[in-house]
């Protein structure tokens, strides 16, 4: 008799392993499922999402073709501006150790130069910030 008990416990320890196992294959699928569905839930909001952004973008750009002009005059004032850096730069070459270097080719360059981005980088964005402040501040005022 302690045979068959034996192997009646072991059979139901197979049954109950495999039913066990079979229990956690339907809950990882049903949350891989769930995990999956969430994320093309998702997926496809952000998709909708940015559609709908990149369509009233286009429209309000398109209305404003003012952008696309002050998008072109600023790349072309900032060549301009940095036109001298180009020219003002040259290769130099140290006589004791042999290495090569970019350094500004003399003091008058370097200064004019240096006045140049304090003038374009620091004084001109600096006047843009007080002047729009001030119009902001005007029309919070009044």
């Amino acid at each position: 008799m302690t045979f068959i008990a034996s192997a009646a416990a072991t059979v139901v320890a197979i049954i109950s392993a495999t039913v066990a196992a079979t229990v956690a294959v339907i809950v990882l699928i049903t949350l891989a499922a769930r995990v999956v569905a969430t994320v093309t839930v998702t997926f496809i909001a952000t998709v909708v999402a940015t559609v709908a952004f990149v369509s009233i973008l286009q429209s309000f750009i398109s209305e404003c073709r003012i952008f696309d002009e002050v998008i072109v005059t600023i790349w072309i004032l900032t060549l301009v501006v940095n036109t001298p850096v180009l020219t003002r730069y040259s290769t130099v070459v140290d006589k004791v150790t042999a290495i090569s270097y970019c350094a500004i080719s003399s003091k008058l360059a370097a200064r004019q130069l240096y006045a140049t981005f304090f003038a374009f980088a620091y004084l001109l964005p600096l006047s843009v910030i007080v002047v729009c402040s001030v119009g902001i501040l005007r029309h919070i005022i009044s």
